[in-house]
């Protein structure tokens, strides 16, 4: 195993920095603050680098991973939603979205925490753009490594997951929170192995730091789009070790084919 550089699945960097969400996960008997900006309606999701509005867009799920799947291929940074079922809403939760030196940076807003106290169930997105990070040395099959990785999650996408994971299960001791990728190969979901799952005191995140996809494998690996799937759901599978799961879900072949 290699580990992943600044320019694999890892330049997701879902930072929970932000002061203001900092203070509200350790603040005992947390009270939504008013930080919300504006909402705007819009017809499709989008990225947005703006603070003077949030984008709230009425879909179901599978109408907003397709509109998450166009995003893909000209995205230049990272994008957050919060999916709430019970509205058929997505609601903009990414600020200070950048490309960096090291990868795309998005941070997550203290507001999530408002949806949460409000939202018995709920699924956090990100959208994992086509890479564009391929040097003019890398192998074909560094370079197909990179473009595969785009559908597993990072070590920063599980610190996320139990960072905010503690603040949903004592605003919501009976709801489900999903944690979800849309790369250009499907949808991704990642996380605790069950809702109820006890959050491990010390956990071993190195394997989400290293690549999983090995580059004497890839050179060997037949070529194709099942051959691909197959490579990311085996890598998915190594993966889902206690106390964490991961699966794919691949688009339908009629998606792809567009």
């Amino acid at each position: 195993m290699t580990p992943r550089d600044g320019h694999g699945p890892a330049w997701l960097i879902v930072a929970l920095a932000l002061l203001a969400l900092i203070l509200a996960l350790t603040a005992p008997g947390f009270a939504p603050a008013s930080t919300s900006r504006p909402i705007r309606d819009e017809p499709r999701l989008a990225l947005n680098q703006t603070m003077d509005y949030r984008q709230r867009v009425s879909a179901d799920q599978a109408q907003g991973e397709a509109q998450i799947r166009d995003l893909t291929a000209s995205a230049n940074f990272e994008e957050l939603w919060a999916f709430l079922p019970a509205q058929g809403q997505w609601l903009e939760i990414g600020c200070c979205e950048r490309l960096t030196e090291a990868g795309s940076y998005v941070g997550v807003e203290a507001y999530v925490l408002e949806l949460m106290a409000r939202n018995p169930e709920m699924a956090i997105y990100h959208v994992h753009p086509h890479t564009r990070f391929q040097k003019e040395n890398y192998t074909a099959a560094k370079r197909r490594q990179k473009v595969l990785e785009e559908a597993l999650p990072s070590q920063p996408d599980l610190e996320a997951v139990l960072s905010l994971t503690p603040a949903f299960r004592r605003l919501q001791p009976e709801g489900r929170l999903h944690w979800r990728i849309v790369s250009r190969h499907g949808v991704t979901e990642y996380g605790l192995a069950r809702g109820d799952t006890p959050l491990p005191e010390d956990p071993d995140l190195r394997p989400f730091a290293f690549s999983r996809l090995g580059l004497e494998e890839l050179e060997d690996a037949p070529e194709g789009l099942e051959a691909d799937r197959a490579l990311i759901a085996r890598a998915c599978a190594d993966l889902s070790r206690a106390p964490f799961k991961v699966t794919f879900r691949p688009w339908p072949a009629a998606v792809i084919a567009k």
